[in-house]
């Protein structure tokens, strides 16, 4: 055979791998990451869970034991049946080593609070409630501030640019404890549109209606979605103006120009679908965050979501539900970045996968 007619491939062709295969590699290289980032995590937490200075038994019986009704000998005892008697370093180590075994196998044990409930039951109850909120809101506050930042960006120096400065800053900068309390003194407490408080009335019987129900709740909703929507609405205006400027003063834009092509066209086409790259980022960082609850508001307005729920857990010291709340979090946000990486690559074809 000759083998000149059948030249030998360059060695950087032979050795390029598929697409496929280097996106599977790629995968499996970013799980394997995110599994020693949870592992470390969960190290932390639960050492910094083990050495707060009281704990859910001493919070629970300090005033029976103050009183003469209970001995240090019963405290003692209860601490072991709670397991978390033996405080040293080596009794932290075995504590550890004993919940990550069950974690491994999807039990995170149960509350020491709620009584009678695992701790992924009472996730799974009132993560749904944060999570209406948030999305709702999230889907509000991106509606309202990708386009006035581009247009800000549009007509930058102008009336509308500074009037959503302005609007930027004071989302940003007003707490949302603060914003909470002036609007419900301006919409439940004065004028009466709004319930302060609750997700549903109480006084009413919703057996058998449950469409009376929803409407209800989501009436109940509306001022703390509309407080959430407000302190979104500013870092998202101020983010989308901020790229949309540099991507005007980039040099295809200004070839763009010269060539003749309308503005809209380049401000909506060519503008526009990179703006939206940077904001692929904050996917990181929305996903944890629709699903955490936001503990502020819904201890301000009395809304019975995972985040008023883990911050009773943690006034009781409430180990399980603490760690199991905070590695919860933790599996969403590795899961938010590895779904950005990802993204990238898809709405940016100058990202490759590497090898």
């Amino acid at each position: 055979m000759n083998c000149a007619l059948y030249p030998a491939l360059p060695l950087s062709a032979r050795s390029r791998k598929p697409e496929p295969y280097k996106m599977l590699k790629y995968m499996i290289k970013r799980i394997l990451l995110c599994l020693l980032v949870l592992l470390g995590v969960s190290v932390i937490l639960y050492i910094l869970v083990r050495i707060m200075p009281s704990n859910f038994v001493n919070k629970m019986f300090d005033s029976q034991v103050s009183q003469g009704q209970l001995k240090e000998e019963d405290i003692q005892r209860m601490k072991e049946l709670f397991g978390i008697a033996d405080n040293s370093f080596g009794g932290i180590l075995k504590g550890y080593f004993t919940w990550l075994g069950n974690a491994v196998r999807l039990n995170f044990g149960e509350s020491f609070l709620y009584t009678g409930q695992t701790v992924q039951g009472v996730i799974a109850k009132y993560m749904w409630i944060s999570f209406a909120i948030a999305f709702i809101s999230m889907i509000l506050a991106y509606l309202i501030a990708i386009p006035l930042g581009t247009k800000a960006a549009v007509s930058q120096y102008g009336k509308l640019d500074y009037t959503t400065s302005v609007l930027a800053m004071l989302g940003i900068s007003l707490p949302s404890f603060f914003l909470s309390a002036l609007l419900i003194k301006a919409l439940c407490v004065d004028t009466g549109l709004f319930p302060v408080q609750g997700i549903s009335d109480a006084t009413m019987n919703w057996d058998g209606n449950p469409v009376g129900l929803f409407f209800n709740e989501a009436y109940h909703l509306v001022v703390p979605i509309l407080v959430v929507v407000i302190l979104e609405i500013g870092g998202t205006l101020r983010f989308t103006r901020t790229n949309t400027l540099e991507v005007l003063n980039a040099d295809y834009i200004r070839t763009a120009r010269a060539k003749g092509v309308s503005e809209r066209w380049v401000v909506y086409k060519h503008s526009f679908r990179n703006t939206m790259i940077p904001l692929v980022s904050s996917l990181a960082g929305a996903i944890p965050a629709m699903f955490s609850g936001s503990i502020i508001i819904e201890t301000v307005f009395s809304i019975p979501g995972i985040g008023n729920m883990a911050y009773k857990a943690m006034e009781a010291g409430d180990i399980p539900f603490i760690m199991g709340y905070n590695m919860f979090l933790a599996i969403l946000t590795v899961l938010g970045t590895l779904l950005a990486d990802l993204m990238y690559a898809v709405v940016d074809p100058r990202v490759k996968i590497m090898r």
